[in-house]
């Protein structure tokens, strides 16, 4: 898998995490919120942070670099 490919499952396990938690939340608000539940709402912030800055960093270093220059 390349890098383009690693930022797009990073960004949707995030996405996926996250609303997992607003789901989880929103249509089950009795149920015991502690730790790992919190876990998963940081979780899926942290991996939607690292698709997001590994999408950034595969246009930047490789799909500017193919119109700029040959490998």
């Amino acid at each position: 898998m390349n890098a383009f490919g690693r930022a797009i499952a990073a960004l949707g396990a995030g996405i996926i995490a996250v609303g997992h938690w607003f789901w989880t939340w929103k249509d089950h608000p009795h149920l015991l919120h502690g730790r790992v539940w919190e876990f998963e709402l940081y979780t899926g912030i942290f991996l939607i942070g690292v698709g997001v800055h590994a999408l950034a960093f595969w246009y930047w270093f490789d799909h500017l670099r193919q119109t700029d220059q040959p490998r």
